[in-house]
């Protein structure tokens, strides 16, 4: 494994004029331009294959649309008791708006995001939801129809977008940054909304040199404050990743670019004391093929994966090692190991199945989803990569967050027990011992992303409380759970359920209460 400054780019002239060469002069934003396509057109089929599938699989309404802008406080139902050192907000992110007159999406990456918000305080739980008013929204609102193509989706009579932000759902994550609260997708700007009533504010600009550039939903951040993040910019040369440091109070303070040896697809990294680690999975985008961005790649095995790491110090120090091919959304877990080498989790998909396809089934009312084993890699100082399969597999994989000697141990990770179509269960499993345990819900319980939440500041290494989303489809009620990390197979401590259902999403994150 040896250092290589080879792939650094210094300036955003030079990132530009890459990127416009790579377009064929057209704008930055090129992968997520608009894609006619003809009638009947498949939008309208789309509507209505769901509507079908959903008749006979009830489930399925766990990726109904969401009409409203904004859902009001309600005041949920509790069962159990909620700890009462548990007191602050839970936020949840996810794609919402999936149809407009009789046109739905056809991918799940492309629905307007719809952010909720669960106020979690001993007496109770109340949820209140907004989606985010992006530029994309409002101009598709008044114009009462879809006018973007998303990135698996084709809309009818489509205007061309002039970059990414055209077409910014901000629907995957969401994370509190300063007095502020952060939507975040992973092709293009944050956008910053109020904490307490979801009001969107602005449509984030770090600075003038990176305005409107991608910026990914997987921030990672230090225990001092600084936050790290990542842009992937495939259709750049061979692609390039821009890389951001920002600092509470201070905002951006130092950014670069990378070059990869392919256009890889990358949705998320961790960081170790000294490294950012990415893994490259040969989920590889073409940009000659015109079609949507999803459809645009091609898994290639045969190119292996890549681990890049980038140092924390200097950018442009960078080392890029071969690694077995697999496709990765989550990483979690990154440390410097003794011997000088690093280890992470990620949920290892055997390939590009989940995003190339099975998005796109879901979203007509069509097949499963399927879980992905859980991994530990170790990068050797050598540059030998290993890749340790577990017996357990899941997705959405989280570690307690805190630094420790036992840091990464135990990951925790939604994942399908029997033969349910949908994750329904919640998993710890413990990498050192290759024990699990775990707790499945019951049947029609359609179980997402849970957070860590630590019982106190000093509490010991995984201490704390699991928080996450379910829905509950035979009882047509949303609710959240909130479990014992360390006792998982226990089943939840409290569950608090409302009578109305939200659409399944992606990511969150816990803010405690201030005082």
């Amino acid at each position: 494994m040896t250092l290589n400054d080879s792939y650094a780019i210094t300036t955003r002239r030079q990132f530009l004029r890459s990127a416009a060469a790579a377009a064929g002069g057209a704008a930055v934003g090129a992968p997520f331009s608009a894609w006619a396509d003809s009638a009947p057109h498949v939008g309208e089929r789309c509507y209505a294959a769901y509507r079908t599938a959903l008749k006979d699989e009830p489930w399925r309404g766990g990726f109904r649309s969401a009409d409203a802008e904004r859902l009001a406080p309600q005041t949920m139902t509790v069962e159990g008791r909620i700890p009462a050192g548990l007191h602050g907000t839970f936020y949840r992110n996810g794609p919402a708006g999936l149809e407009r007159g009789g046109v739905r999406y056809q991918h799940w990456f492309d629905g307007d995001g719809m952010v909720h918000a669960f106020a979690i305080e001993p007496r109770g739980v109340t949820h209140r939801a907004r989606k985010v008013l992006t530029e994309k929204y409002k101009s598709e609102r008044a114009a009462g129809r879809f006018l973007y193509g998303g990135a698996g989706s084709r809309v009818p009579n489509p205007h061309p977008s002039r970059d990414n932000d055209t077409s910014n759902p901000a629907n995957i994550s969401v994370v509190p940054f300063d007095d502020q609260l952060l939507a975040l997708w992973e092709a293009g700007s944050a956008y910053a909304l109020d904490l307490d009533t979801l009001e969107t504010q602005r449509r984030v600009e770090w600075s003038p040199e990176t305005a409107r550039l991608p910026f990914s939903a997987h921030p990672v951040v230090d225990p001092d404050g600084s936050w790290w993040n990542f842009g992937l910019a495939q259709w750049v040369e061979n692609g390039v990743l821009i890389v951001y440091r920002l600092q509470a109070g201070k905002g951006l303070v130092r950014t670069g670019q990378v070059r990869l040896p392919f256009a890889a697809y990358i949705h998320s990294f961790a960081a170790t004391r000294r490294w950012l680690v990415f893994y490259l999975s040969p989920n590889v985008y073409d940009r000659e093929k015109k079609a949507p961005y999803v459809q645009a790649h091609r898994w290639r095995p045969e190119l292996g994966g890549r681990v890049l790491l980038v140092d924390k110090r200097d950018f442009s120090r960078t080392k890029l090692v071969e690694a077995p091919a697999a496709f990765v959304f989550h990483m979690v877990g990154a440390v410097d190991t003794a011997n000088g080498g690093v280890r992470f989790q990620a949920a290892w998909h055997r390939d590009a199945t989940v995003m190339n396809t099975t998005m796109s089934e879901l979203l007509w009312g069509r097949g499963e989803f399927l879980p992905a084993p859980l991994a530990t890699v170790d990068v050797a100082p050598s540059g030998a990569v290993k890749a340790q399969v577990h017996d357990a597999a899941g997705e959405f994989p989280i570690v307690d967050p805190r630094p420790s000697e036992a840091y990464g141990r135990n990951v925790y990770l939604a994942g399908r027990n029997g033969d349910q179509p949908w994750m329904n269960a919640l998993y710890r499993h413990d990498t050192k011992t290759g024990r699990s345990d775990h707790y499945r819900f019951g049947r029609g319980v359609l179980v997402e992303e849970h957070v860590f939440v630590p019982k106190d500041r000093n509490a010991g290494p995984d201490v704390g409380w699991l928080v996450g989303t379910f829905l509950d489809v035979g009882r047509q009620r949303s609710g959240v759970a909130i479990f014992d990390a360390q006792r998982i197979k226990d089943g939840p401590v409290a569950l608090a359920t409302m009578d109305r259902t939200i659409p399944l999403g992606f990511h969150g994150w816990f803010r405690p209460a201030v005082g």
